[in-house]
């Protein structure tokens, strides 16, 4: 069964919907029979399909309205839901809402389900590590990210392997909390749901909702690793920004290495005057955090986040002449911005304190510094909140002129959301804030068509199918520049997806090749190198960039891999059709093996 012939057997006429709710407490199950229901597919183009199923309430006049699509060059399905009040009238409750509720695999097997998944980004040597979980009779595992950033912890990415050789890939398209759980009854098939974790709400008139998008790609064996493989083809070529029907170019990109708050502009036209007169073979000059007017006491970036002006005495002239010079020496500018957090005493607090979500007390003790240090939360469900962002960061972009849009998130919003949520209403302020977010990247790349936007979130913490969509993720976690991590986060992350890389901080070959991948950042003082260091950063680059096109190839593991420097680690790249491929293999500090033999794809 592939994913084409599961889509007739679920959304084509008599089939039964993979989806599932609870409303005026009776189950869809029992109410959908009930309701009017019309199905309507269209060939869109050669490689792709769609499916609208419409099912409404003559009751209540609640409508369900199930988008499908349809890919025939991968084989796969996507779909996303939406709940529309059209009566006159606020709806009875509607909850536990699942875009996805059914049986997968063979109806009777003693055999184990294998689940293979990721553990996510937590600023850790280990993130992304891949982990299998099996599942017999009468079991079941619950994956769910930690306090509301999609990837944080485990991620939205899952292979469900069957008895056998066969299996499907599943991924959730939500940058909320999700929530995906696994069971079997006896020795039957495994019962998989997912949505978001908590839906208990009713809707007023005209009010539309949507859920998580879900998305299924079916393989056969010869085992889990084929899965892996088609996940990151399907992903490569349909959950990738497009600039110009294009897939988006990766940057290579020099950066500063300096504390972010001595930044100035003197110093960034020094660097850039000095790649250019150097040569330095990268397309993208990357600027980080601390450019902005410093307000709080600490004189810190992390306390002054709500002021969107360049500093007025390190950027007199404010930042337009930094984009300027990078464009003229052939490079792209990124710059770094994080508007979702708001601190005490910045312009935004001041002006729009209405459009802020107050720290909630009793959090966690992990996080409970939010409230102590008085994190604030800008309200992207607030439209008038989120027509100001896009207006203001709209013509910052071109003002400026910003190539990259550095976007950072750095903030637990789960209990934010809660917090504001009323008896009847769980779970809307995550969905509206969850679909504002979406509407603003959509609106920044409609009004600037080749921007390319990173989605940072504290080192790839919101990494799913939807912001995958409209986003890179240029820094995957928080753990940077030590080389086994570096090593670690590539073996893990690109079982899952093709465009992945990091960078290094140092100009050592073993630093720079742990680094490699799709895109790439070198952190270096460029007002102070030597004509030995230049030399090694020409070297790393000229090389990384011959290389970079190789690592979109599909990713195989020679080796295994290791938290401590004890170990030999190797993977490998190989272009669909195996013309042209890449080995990387790396004997850490503390190996005692010298030679290794592994074999090749």
């Amino acid at each position: 069964l592939n994913s084409l012939a599961w889509s007739e057997e679920a959304f084509g006429e008599g089939g039964i919907l993979p989806v599932s709710f609870i409303y005026q407490g009776i189950h869809s199950s029992e109410l959908l029979p009930t309701w009017t229901t019309t199905r309507v597919r269209e060939r869109l183009v050669e490689s792709k399909a769609t499916r609208t199923i419409t099912s409404s309430d003559p009751s209540t006049g609640l409508t369900m309205i199930v988008e499908v699509t349809e890919r025939y060059d991968f084989a796969s399905v996507e779909w996303v839901v939406h709940f529309v009040n059209k009566g006159s009238e606020a709806t009875p409750i509607i909850e536990n809402i699942l875009p996805l509720s059914t049986n997968f695999g063979p109806e009777a097997a003693p055999e184990d389900f294998s689940i293979h998944h990721g553990r996510g980004s937590h600023a850790e040597i280990n993130d992304f590590a891949l982990q299998q979980t099996s599942i017999g009779p009468d079991a079941g595992f619950q994956l769910t990210p930690y306090e509301g950033r999609s990837s944080d912890g485990a991620l939205p990415l899952v292979n469900i392997g069957y008895p056998g050789d066969s299996g499907v890939m599943l991924g959730i398209g939500w940058t909320g909390q999700w929530d995906l759980k696994m069971s079997r009854t006896g020795s039957g098939p495994l019962y998989v749901e997912a949505g978001m974790e908590r839906t208990h709400l009713r809707l007023y008139p005209n009010e539309t909702i949507r859920t998580p998008s879900i998305t299924l790609l079916f393989y056969n064996g010869p085992n889990y690793s084929r899965g892996q493989v088609y996940l990151r083809r399907l992903l490569k070529a349909h959950y990738t920004p497009y600039t110009n029907n294009q897939p988006v170019s990766p940057p290579i990109a020099a950066a500063p290495l300096a504390i972010f708050e001595t930044v100035d502009e003197a110093s960034m036209l020094g660097m850039i005057d000095q790649i250019s007169i150097r040569s330095l073979p990268v397309d993208t000059f990357w600027m980080d955090a601390g450019w902005f007017e410093l307000t709080d006491a600490a004189q810190s970036w992390v306390g002054s986040v709500g002021n969107f002006n360049p500093d007025p005495i390190r950027f007199p002239n404010g930042l337009a002449p930094i984009g300027d010079a990078a464009h003229a020496a052939g490079l792209r500018y990124l710059l770094w911005f994080e508007p979702e957090r708001v601190m005490p005493g910045t312009d935004l607090f001041a002006a729009a304190p209405q459009w802020l979500i107050a720290p909630p007390a009793g959090m966690p003790p992990p996080i409970a510094y939010q409230h102590d240090n008085g994190f604030y939360l800008l309200d992207l469900g607030n439209e008038d909140a989120r027509a100001w962002l896009i207006a203001t960061i709209s013509e910052l972009i071109e003002e400026i002129g910003i190539d990259i849009y550095r976007h950072d998130f750095n903030l637990y919003p789960l209990r934010y959301w809660q917090s504001t949520d009323a008896v009847d209403r769980q779970g809307i302020t995550e969905i509206r804030y969850i679909t504002g977010l979406y509407d603003y990247f959509d609106a920044l790349r409609e009004a600037h068509p080749n921007l390319i936007i990173d989605n940072c979130a504290s080192g790839g913490r919101r990494i799913d199918l939807e912001t995958m969509k409209r986003s890179l993720v240029l820094t995957r976690s928080d753990y940077l520049w030590d080389p086994s991590g570096q090593q670690n986060h590539t073996y893990n992350l690109s079982k899952w997806i093709a465009t992945t890389g990091i960078g290094a901080a140092s100009l050592d070959t073993y630093s720079a090749r742990s680094g490699y991948g799709q895109h790439f950042v070198l952190a270096q003082n460029y007002n102070a190198l030597t004509n030995e260091q230049w030399d090694q950063a020409h070297h790393h680059l000229s090389e990384q960039q011959e290389l970079q096109d190789l690592f979109e190839g599909d990713f195989v593991t020679l080796t295994g891999t290791t938290n401590d420097n004890t170990a030999c680690v190797a993977f490998e790249y190989v272009l669909p059709g195996g013309s042209e491929g890449i080995v990387q293999g790396f004997r850490r500090e503390s190996c005692a093996v010298e030679t290794m033999s592994v074999l090749l794809v």
